[in-house]
């Protein structure tokens, strides 16, 4: 929230919409009401599938806040590439296969600070980047992060055990 006080302050009309619930929603309504940012920050809580695409294509950015644990260091959330599909320049915490994805295919920032989340955010104002990051992200998408690359990585790890052990 305070890279949020920083970003609405140079950018007026920002507005950043947080989608889903989990264990920080009361202390980040606090902070919400404490940095004096309702007009800035909507939580939405928790939404039905469907209706998420309506939301990520009217926004600019897709923003990835995850705290760096051993978890996070060795998985891939589906909202990474739900941004990328839809075409949203993507600024992420420095979780090591997020930040591999988006520093390889050229589609966001990674950030490790408020001062680093809040220059990136304010960068992102530049349509031409967006543009630029957005659509990158899209290509990777559709040449290789999606369920038909994955399946026919999998079948081939597959047979090779098959052919392996004779089976």
């Amino acid at each position: 929230m305070l890279a949020m006080r920083a970003v609405s302050q140079e950018i007026p009309e920002s507005l950043f919409l947080i989608i889903g619930r989990g264990n920080a929603e009361e202390r980040l309504r606090s902070l919400i009401d404490e940095l004096h940012l309702s007009h800035h920050v909507i939580m939405k809580g928790w939404l039905e599938l469907e209706k998420i695409p309506a939301y990520l294509k009217r926004a600019s950015v897709g923003v990835v806040p995850h705290f760096i644990t051993q978890h996070t260091n060795n998985t891939i959330p589906n909202k990474l590439f739900d941004y990328m599909y839809f075409r949203l320049p993507v600024v992420a915490s420095k979780c090591i296969p997020i930040a591999r994805i988006l520093i390889q295919e050229g589609c966001g920032f990674t950030f490790s600070s408020c001062d680093e989340l809040t220059k990136s955010l304010i960068e992102l104002r530049k349509s031409s980047i967006r543009d630029a990051y957005g659509l990158r992200g899209r290509n990777a998408v559709i040449s290789r992060y999606n369920w038909s690359q994955d399946s026919m990585r999998l079948n081939s790890i597959v047979n090779s055990i098959v052919e392996c052990h004779n089976i």
